[in-house]
C-alpha cells in the first residue's frame, strides 16, 4: 500500500470503516440474490437496473419481494410495420384490375 493510500485510511473513524465494510458485504449478499432472481425471469430491464444501481440493497430488496412476484410481465408495444412487397408481386397485383377491366369493357360493347 502507498503512503497516499494509507493516508486516507488513517483518516476515516474505525466505526465508520467498519460501516462501509457492513453496507458493502449487506448490497452484495442482496444484488447478487435479485441478480440471480431477475437473470432467472429474464427480466433485462431489471437486471440492468439492479446491475448499475448502489443502493444499499434496497432496491434489490424491493424488486426480490414485491416485483419478481407479479404474475403479469410488463406489456411491450407492438407496433405493426407496413409490409414490404417485391416488385415483381407488385407488378403482378397491378396487371389483375387491368385485366378485369378489358374484360368488362369488352362485354359491355358486345352487349349493344
Amino acid at each position: 500500500m502507498n503512503p497516499f493510500e494509507q493516508e486516507i485510511l488513517d483518516s476515516i473513524p474505525q466505526d465508520q470503516l467498519l460501516l462501509m465494510i457492513f453496507i458493502s458485504i449487506w448490497e452484495l449478499i442482496w444484488k447478487g440474490f435479485a441478480l440471480w432472481k431477475a437473470a432467472n425471469k429474464k427480466d433485462n430491464f431489471w437486471f440492468i437496473l439492479l446491475l448499475v444501481f448502489n443502493t444499499a440493497g434496497l432496491l434489490p430488496a424491493l424488486y426480490i419481494f414485491y416485483i419478481s412476484k407479479r404474475k403479469t410481465k410488463r406489456q411491450v408495444m407492438k407496433i405493426k410495420l407496413p409490409q414490404v412487397v417485391k416488385r415483381k408481386e407488385k407488378e403482378e397485383k397491378e396487371e389483375e384490375p387491368k385485366k378485369e377491366t378489358k374484360k368488362k369493357a369488352k362485354t359491355f360493347k358486345k352487349g349493344k
